[in-house]
This record gives structure tokens, sequence and C-alpha cells, in this order.
């Protein structure tokens, strides 16, 4: 974590960023290619709007779930493991695979404002089928955008209370 600190570039941004591996951009390129290719046999010619919609949502969705990875991540400044977190993080990941509909009605509270899977799965998804609303999207980028504040202030708690490993 002292390495974390002492770079020059912001430490929560990269924290949060070095997770990401760009060998992944392959499946994020199946998986869209997958969505279109489901659109186009069955009919479905989205509108500007209802893409417009996907994509914002889409956006909302890598932000919430950055962030709730980030607030996961941060937790290491005053334990010495986060592997179990790091573990339970992945499995409640996994349950964007199924549709949020799939839940019953506690989990898919617990889907879309606790933990946001939804906004990055089942939201988009709606609004390229046209079951979209701009509500969601004017929710999502609020929720966002206060999750992004709400972990700058964490973050800054976190290194205020950090006692280096060699201290």
């Amino acid at each position: 974590l002292d390495l974390v600190l002492v770079r020059p570039v912001s430490g929560q941004f990269y924290m949060t960023l070095r997770w990401l591996q760009p060998g992944e951009l392959f499946n994020v390129l199946t998986g869209a290619g997958l969505v279109v290719i489901g659109l186009v046999r069955n009919g479905i010619a989205p509108s500007p709007g209802s893409i417009l919609q996907a994509v914002l949502l889409l956006i909302c969705g890598c932000i919430l779930l950055a962030c709730c990875w980030s607030a996961t991540a941060i937790v290491a400044f005053w334990l010495t493991s986060v592997s179990a977190m790091s573990e339970l993080f992945r499995d409640i990941l996994g349950t964007g695979r199924f549709p949020l509909g799939f839940y019953p009605g506690s989990v898919r509270v617990f889907l879309t404002f606790v933990f946001p899977v939804g906004f990055a799965t089942t939201f988009p998804t709606e609004a390229l089928v046209g079951e979209g609303s701009w509500w969601a999207v004017g929710f999502g980028v609020a929720l966002s955008g206060g999750l992004l504040l709400a972990l700058r202030a964490y973050w800054r708690f976190a290194v205020r209370s950090y006692a280096s490993a060699s201290s």
C-alpha cells in the first residue's frame, strides 16, 4: 500500500484502475457482438434514444461497480487481507449473469441500490429493447456522482488514518 501512495498519480485512481486487464477487451467486444446478433435475430431495432440510454446506463453501471470495488479495496488500510471480501465481491458480481427480474424483490433492491450490478447489466439491456426510462438514467447519473463523492471522502479518511508499514 505504501508503494501505491508514493506514486506520482492519485492513489485512489491507481487502486481503482490497476485491476483492469487490456486482454479483457476481447471479451467486451465479443459481448457487444453477441448483443448486436441477438437484436438482429429478434428483429429489434433500438432507437437512437434507446441506444443512448443503454450506453449511459452501462457507463453508470461501470462507475458504480468500480466504486464498490474501490470501497472494498480501501478496507486494506485497516485489514491485512481483503481476499475474502474480494471473493464475496466477485460472487455478488456474478449475479449480473441473470436479469434482475429473476430474483425476488428484496434481492432486486439489493442489486439495484446496495450493490448496483443492475445498472451494468439489466438496465442497459432493457433500454436497448425499448423498456428503459430516462428516470433510470438520471438516477444512475446521480447515484454514480454521489457514490464517487462519497468514495473520495472515504479515501481521504482512510489515507489520514493509515499507519505506514514502516511506521
